[in-house]
């Protein structure tokens, strides 16, 4: 009997890893302007991609994007990092305005209508995920505290070695 159940937690776990071991690339954000692009011609590219999740509400996250920003000669060239803001459409006029006095040195797109949050089942931000190329989650993680960004760029970096 404890195999039995040994195995379908296996199992109930590998689906869970499989489900959430994928962007859904075929989903679609905008771009401050208004311009809508889909997420696997956005991933495209010999980089490996650092996506954050982020609100212009959200203290946590606005402290993240500000530490990948000082840490910039450590990533530029070697990773791209591309920031989807999860403001509603209340706040999502806000989006522009934020990212062009913090001057910051990402891809920024939206996602008004949060497709990504449901579609990825991530519950809170930040939340951010590296992905390869082909769009395969190779590194995720939820929350901020001081050092994380490290391990963001880290996972990115090893994807380059491989």
């Amino acid at each position: 009997m404890k195999h039995v159940l040994a195995i379908i937690v296996l199992c109930l776990i590998g689906s869970v890893a499989c489900a959430q071991g994928k962007l859904p690339v075929h989903l679609k954000v905008t771009t401050p302007e208004g311009t809508t692009v889909q997420m696997g011609d956005i991933i495209k590219g010999d980089l490996p991609v650092v996506i954050t999740f982020w609100a212009t509400w959200c203290k946590p996250c606005l402290s993240e994007l500000e530490s990948l920003k000082d840490i910039q000669n450590e990533w530029q060239g070697k990773v791209r990092i591309i920031a989807i803001a999860m403001d509603d459409s209340k706040t999502s006029a806000k989006v522009k305005a934020l990212v062009s006095g913090k001057k910051w040195p990402f891809e920024i797109y939206q996602d008004i209508n949060q497709e990504f949050f449901q579609a990825m089942n991530f519950t809170s931000i930040p939340f951010a995920v590296v992905v390869n190329s082909e769009g395969a989650i190779t590194y995720q993680h939820s929350g901020y505290s001081p050092g994380s960004e490290s391990a963001l760029i880290d996972a990115a970096l090893k994807i380059l070695k491989k």
